[in-house]
């Protein structure tokens, strides 16, 4: 099965989210991950934000990504994750797959925040310029705190992409706090692991009460 947009809408706050694709050719597939680049936002309405995601490999297709919901036009950032003190390393299960995404200047971290108390989602819906082999994306999305964030996906001729397709590989550890590792990022204080739920074309992922959930 192939996958070609990607949705994920959140509660209050969709704090951070970074997308990993591996080369689709069979032999690199021992290869390190292409974590996306995402390009910088430039603001369209006071609700509305879109751009570029770039991976640089010939191999993997780009994407574009738009944002709606968010209650401040300043509430969506592109930032590193250095800056941010939040990565995966190698030792979280994503990092062990596509390699770790900091420490890192690069622009790999995208962050969404609305008002507290707010009751509108926030919705970023990433569509790639080709459909991605199975087995070959990944993402993340950390930093939840008590917020939620449901996740659907459309395959190349449109229909709906399974739960169970969409947790893939990552089964028992699709919910990881990225803090829980040998050496972690500055920004670490606390342990908490959010629970990851499957549905028919869904998966919901809810924080614990941590800032440092991943």
């Amino acid at each position: 099965m192939k996958k070609k947009s990607l949705t994920m809408m959140a509660g209050a706050s969709l704090a951070a989210v970074a997308l990993a694709i591996a080369p689709l050719a069979p032999a690199q597939a021992a290869d390190p991950g292409v974590w996306g680049v995402w390009d910088a936002i430039p603001l369209l309405t006071a609700n509305d934000h879109a751009n570029t995601i770039k991976f640089g490999n010939a191999l993997v297709p780009d994407a574009t990504f738009d944002i709606t919901g968010s209650q401040s036009p300043t509430g969506v950032e592109v930032l590193n994750v250095t800056d941010e003190d939040e990565w995966f390393t190698s030792e979280t299960p994503i990092g062990a797959v596509f390699g770790a995404n900091g420490p890192s200047a690069t622009n790999n971290f995208l962050k969404i925040t609305s008002s507290d108390g707010t009751s509108t989602d926030n919705i970023l819906t990433v569509t790639f310029a080709a459909p991605t082999k199975a087995g070959n994306l990944g993402f993340a999305v950390s930093d939840l705190d008590t917020d939620h964030v449901t996740v659907s996906a459309l395959d190349a001729s449109g229909g709906a992409v399974s739960g169970a397709d969409l947790l893939g590989s990552a089964n028992s550890t699709a919910a990881f706090n990225f803090c829980n590792v040998t050496d972690p990022p500055g920004g670490c204080s606390d342990t908490d692991v959010p629970t990851v739920s499957t549905n028919a074309d869904n998966v919901v992922a809810t924080g614990g009460q941590s800032s440092s959930d991943g």
